[in-house]
């Protein structure tokens, strides 16, 4: 990581309050600050004397450059110090055209005082004041990448809502003699290097840039042997068989928890086809299927319990007591005609509802986490005055009820021996109470039975622009229950009752099945995965959501890693989609790709670069493998033994076929280009 302040002042010009420059001040707020990389950027003017006195006293990279008055508003240009004399010439047509404070060069003016302005790194002002124009900034296209903002709050609200441009928060420090307080600024970059170029590579992707060191990746040992990588995003490189996958192998054997996905791991042999790709999305999310119907689950287990038959067949019995009673009226002896031979059981009052309440209380009343904010709302003396009144109330019942047992065991008892001693039948007891009870539960479990059954679907995952989606729905036949439930239990008979719910589940209970397992028998469930045309994927399609999907499980594990997924997919699908999940997973854990391929190696914008490299050793004939390593935008990329690598060559080599290949290939594109 590099410290930058790239906006530092050392003149007092026309545009600034009067100063007088110290060299110590400079050096004092450096230390402080900690910086790696400062730019000398005066307002309009290059001062080349002064500049190279700072850059031999200062140990931080000082690098040459202007803040030049632009299109209304200020713009930073900064470039390297390797031809001082140039920018020198260059930065005096400037100075020469603004004269007063308020004058200012235009576009076409700026681009004829610097010709290629790619050379440079460009920052305007903007949201920070007085700030160029978005208009004036979009026009300039690629030259700009970044702008400056004023405050912490505009970096991290850019940072945020602005996809097209890098924040860059800077101090516009004046190092001055017996200097007042004045505002600090700084940005960190996820870079090696301190040039020009390496400050562009870090600004293509956000990801490293940061304003602290502790949101940055750091680098840390993979292997006994003190080998590192970053804790994001590492990119492995390489020709065929110079060890890429036996360097995976390795990092997965020397640490824990790993996610490994290997090359062509997601591919069957033969083309994956619909019926066993459904299958293994079944086997994959049954639990989803299972948490969706787990009321329903619920419900069947209360209703199970509901024994209607015996309910119905009681209240039969008394309307047929109660007629034969009363058509005995003449035999009727005095031991029937006694008052409690007809009289019916005393009900017992339901105390259910009033403990649920208890609980509910009791429960406020023991909740620590959430205890200011119900003491903010409620006393929580009135909650325990209620929960003991409450207490009072269904003790009373209890009471009651309890009375009312053993009265009712007496009746009983006495009923009993009236009946034994009298001629006349007696009124057999009913509780019509639990009769009306039951035949509600069972009319609305049939109901809930109908609902259950109708086809829907439901999102319940997404992954790139995939969606995975839940069918459910009743049956047709007994064959698609067996599909689903993978059972050999004869179903006919029982699913002759299935339009009725209640009577299918008496049949279900009379047969081998597990009580858990009875709602599968009302409803089958089935996954689906959806494109972003809304139609089912393709083979290949399917082949990419198993990619997207094992990686985005990743996030079960300690560290990912990925060999070669473009063996298996095309550009498209590895831009669009794997490299926008893969930079999200490595902000979250270390993430290692080997690839190939310059969609996935150059475009994914890692964080750490490794090269790994094959000889044969002449003496023994045996490989010897050596590993190359360094940030994506250092010039050379070195060993444990610090040999070094260029990493353009590297680059080249390994994603591209070599410089002529990648040449051939451009020159290609722009004769279509210029068609």
């Amino acid at each position: 990581m590099k410290a930058i302040d790239l906006h530092i002042h050392t003149i007092a010009t026309k545009s600034d309050s009067d100063f007088v420059f110290s060299m110590e001040s400079l050096e004092q707020y450096i230390e402080d600050m900690k910086l790696d990389i400062i730019a000398i950027t005066n307002h309009n003017i290059f001062d080349i004397n002064q500049f190279e006195t700072i850059k031999s006293r200062i140990k931080a990279k000082v690098l040459p450059g202007i803040e030049i008055n632009f299109e209304g508003g200020h713009l930073l240009l900064i470039t390297d110090d390797n031809d001082l004399d140039d920018f020198d010439a260059r930065c005096k047509e400037v100075t020469r055209k603004i004269i007063d404070p308020k004058d200012t060069i235009t576009t076409n003016e700026l681009t004829e005082i610097f010709y290629d302005l790619s050379k440079y790194l460009l920052i305007p002002h903007h949201p920070k004041k007085p700030k160029v124009p978005m208009d004036i900034i979009t026009k300039m296209g690629k030259n700009v990448v970044s702008i400056e903002v004023s405050s912490i709050k505009d970096f991290l609200r850019e940072y945020k809502e602005n996809s097209k441009y890098v924040p860059l928060w800077f101090s516009d420090f004046r190092a001055a003699l017996n200097k007042e307080a004045q505002k600090c600024g700084r940005t960190y970059l996820n870079i090696e290097g301190d040039d020009i170029q390496s400050i562009k590579f870090a600004l293509m992707d956000r990801e490293k840039v940061k304003l602290s060191v502790e949101d940055s990746n750091a680098l840390f040992p993979i292997s006994s042997d003190g080998f590192q990588i970053s804790t994001g995003l590492n990119v492995i490189v390489g020709a065929r068989s110079s060890g890429k996958s036996y360097l995976l192998d390795k990092i997965s054997q020397h640490n824990e928890n790993v996610k490994y996905i290997k090359q062509f791991s997601l591919l069957d042999k033969t083309e994956l086809d619909c019926k066993k790709f459904n299958t293994q999305l079944s086997n994959r999310h049954s639990v989803e299927g299972e948490k969706y119907f787990s009321e329903f689950k619920d419900v069947i287990n209360d209703v199970s319990n509901i024994n209607f038959p015996d309910v119905e067949k009681n209240i039969d019995e008394y309307i047929r007591s109660l007629v034969k009673f009363a058509m005995e009226e003449e035999r009727r002896d005095s031991f029937s005609k006694a008052k409690l031979y007809s009289e019916p059981m005393i009900q017992e009052k339901d105390v259910s509802s009033i403990e649920k309440l208890i609980n509910s209380v009791e429960s406020i009343i023991e909740n620590n986490e959430h205890r200011d904010l119900i003491e903010k709302h409620i006393e929580l003396n009135s909650l325990k005055r209620l929960i003991s009144e409450l207490a009072i109330i269904a003790l009373s019942l209890q009471q009651e009820n309890l009375i009312k047992l053993k009265a009712n065991q007496i009746m009983k008892q006495i009923k009993k021996d009236l009946e034994i001693k009298s001629t006349s039948n007696r009124i057999v007891d009913a509780d019509f109470r639990k009769y009306i009870n039951c035949r509600d539960s069972v009319k609305k479990f049939n109901a809930i039975c109908e609902l259950v059954k109708r086809d829907r679907n439901f999102e319940i995952d997404k992954v790139g622009s995939f969606k995975l989606v839940m069918r459910t729905g009743g049956y047709n036949n007994v064959g698609e229950i067996k599909e689903v439930v993978k059972t050999k239990i004869a179903l006919s008979d029982a699913f002759k009752k299935y339009s009725d719910g209640f009577s299918y589940l008496q049949e279900l209970k009379n047969l081998d099945i597990p009580s858990t397992d009875y709602y599968k028998y009302y409803v089958g469930f089935g996954f689906d995965i959806i494109n972003k045309f809304s139609l089912s994927a393709s083979g290949g399609e399917r082949t990419e959501y198993n990619l997207l999907s094992e990686i985005k499980e990743a996030l079960d594990y300690d560290m990912l890693l990925i060999d070669e997924p473009e063996s298996s997919f095309d550009n498209p699908f590895l831009k669009d989609e794997l490299n926008s999940l893969i930079k999200d997973i490595s902000k979250k854990m270390p993430v290692i790709v080997v690839t190939h391929n310059n969609t996935v190696g150059l475009s994914i914008n890692p964080d750490y670069l490794l090269f790994t490299s094959r000889v044969i050793d002449d003496a023994k004939g045996e490989p010897i493998f050596s590993v190359y390593k360094g940030t994506p935008d250092s010039k050379y990329l070195l060993s444990v033994d610090e040999d070094s690598v260029l990493t353009k060559e590297v680059l080249m080599n390994s994603l591209e076929a070599g410089e002529p290949a990648y040449n051939n290939r451009r020159e290609i594109y722009e004769l279509h280009e210029n068609r």
